[in-house]
């Protein structure tokens, strides 16, 4: 892929958020089928015509995530099944189109990130791009393609990592980058004697999305109860204060956060009800260590019991971050993440922490992204 179509980054928060959501690349002879064209349309007014029929197809937008995708007249739409092996999820936006059933084809994944901290974004941290550069790597893993080269660019106005591959004929490039608090990624898919897919990503653009604004953002006393994430906590103290509740992955990711003098409480929850696959604690848990190594934590593993179940406890240390702890519990179709971060490991807090902590019986009658945390 040449360098892509420029758009200005949005301001917005951002934290990197548990990837769960992990790409599963099925074989080259598999992605010739031609299937119909899938996604969201554009509504016109009227009745259509032909000519406005053939418009919509070749249109994807996400209001939510303040993008569009026009192909050109000989790119067509096709089901993202011949390339990404997941089922639908609301978390994350999946596109994919091809020239011809010979190629080339492009995969598109557009997600959000929770945001958590004021006037940060995750584009910010260049630690970031290392893991975004991991994750460009997997997916060449997966599609059993050899790594042939990295490197860093400009697209949309920010910074990129490219990472390409090679399996016999078959070119595969992977470019992952952030806007604001949303992450995209493109993966090209040519024979060698084809050209890439620049022309089918001219057409792609990345507009600015509205600051979040309200009383998430205003730090107060909160003493959590929410009934759909199954969540109750109280902080030390009320000295501590809180911010959120902040949401992302179209409603199923929430994190609350209380803060004091240099010191922080994260609590986060995603709902797993609609994961298309079982996910095992463990192998969440040990998938996070890995992720926090690749930050340059030094991590070290155990478990720990609060709240009337058995959590992994990760201790992480790192000079330029401090010192963490991070409770992880899969429970109730849920994922909870526990974050206490300190300048010092202090352990009376942590245990102050777990004490407050309790699970609640679930409801679901507020709804995806409905009002939570009061």
């Amino acid at each position: 892929m040449k360098d892509g179509p420029q758009a200005r980054p949005a301001r917005a928060r951002g934290l990197p958020w548990l990837p769960l959501l992990v790409s599963g690349l099925v074989s080259f002879t598999q992605l010739g089928c031609s299937t119909p064209p899938v996604g969201t349309a554009p509504i016109s007014n009227g009745a259509p015509t032909k000519n406005s029929r053939a418009a919509s197809s070749r249109l994807r937008e996400s209001k939510r995530l303040g993008y569009s995708w026009r192909l050109p007249d000989d790119w067509d739409f096709v089901d993202p099944g011949l390339f990404w092996s997941r089922g639908p999820v609301p978390t994350l936006d999946v596109y994919a189109a091809q020239r011809s059933a010979d190629g080339p084809f492009v995969l598109v994944l557009a997600s959000d990130i929770v945001r958590t901290v004021p006037e940060w974004q995750p584009g910010d941290d260049p630690a970031n791009y290392d893991v975004l550069e991991k994750r460009g790597a997997e997916a060449l893993q997966e599609a059993a393609a050899e790594l042939t080269s990295t490197r860093r660019l400009q697209t949309f106005g920010v910074e990129t990592v490219e990472v390409n591959g090679t399996q016999g004929k078959l070119r595969i490039s992977v470019r992952l980058l952030y806007v604001g608090y949303r992450r995209f990624e493109f993966r090209c898919f040519r024979l060698v004697e084809q050209d890439d897919c620049s022309r089918a990503l001219r057409g792609f653009l990345i507009q600015d999305l509205p600051e979040a604004t309200g009383e998430q953002e205003v730090p107060q006393v909160r003493h959590l109860r929410d009934a759909r994430f199954g969540v109750a906590f109280d902080a030390p103290d009320d000295s501590w204060l809180s911010l959120g509740p902040h949401f992302a992955g179209g409603g199923v990711q929430v994190v609350w956060i209380w803060r004091k003098s240099g010191r922080r409480i994260e609590i986060r929850v995603i709902d797993l009800e609609d994961q298309p696959n079982h996910l095992e604690q463990a192998e969440i848990a040990s998938k996070m260590a890995s992720d926090a190594r690749a930050y340059g934590d030094r991590v070290v593993e155990g478990q720990t019991a609060f709240a009337g179940r058995l959590w992994e406890h990760h201790e992480l240390s790192q000079k330029r971050r401090g010192a963490r702890d991070r409770f992880i519990l899969i429970q109730q179709d849920a994922l909870y993440d526990i974050l206490v971060t300190q300048p010092t490991r202090d352990r009376s807090l942590t245990d102050a922490v777990k004490q407050g902590f309790r699970l609640i019986p679930r409801s679901s009658e507020s709804g995806i992204g409905g009002r939570a945390g009061i």
